[in-house]
């Protein structure tokens, strides 16, 4: 077996590429971003009008505030170099 097949074969991990933010993890950042926008503007329809009820609302701030932590928490991952590859 020749170097180059013996090398061609193995895994190698650099460790350049660790510490670089992953494209999925600043993909998901985004998307989330855009759903919290989204859930933002459907919630505050669901207030302005008067048939409407509220509690849908509150559920939608509420889960936007869950995403916000998911975002801050995948923003620090990515900051840290610990985003999944």
């Amino acid at each position: 077996m020749s170097p180059r097949q013996f090398a061609i074969g193995r895994h190698r991990h650099d460790t350049d590429t660790a510490s670089q933010p992953s494209s999925l993890g600043m993909f998901m950042v985004s998307m989330e971003l855009l759903v919290a926008a989204m859930l933002l503007a459907i919630g505050i329809h669901f207030l302005t009008v008067a048939t409407e009820p509220d509690a849908v609302a509150y559920g939608m701030f509420v889960a936007i505030v869950l995403l916000m932590f998911d975002v801050v928490r995948r923003v620090i991952n990515i900051a840290r170099g610990k985003a999944p590859a």
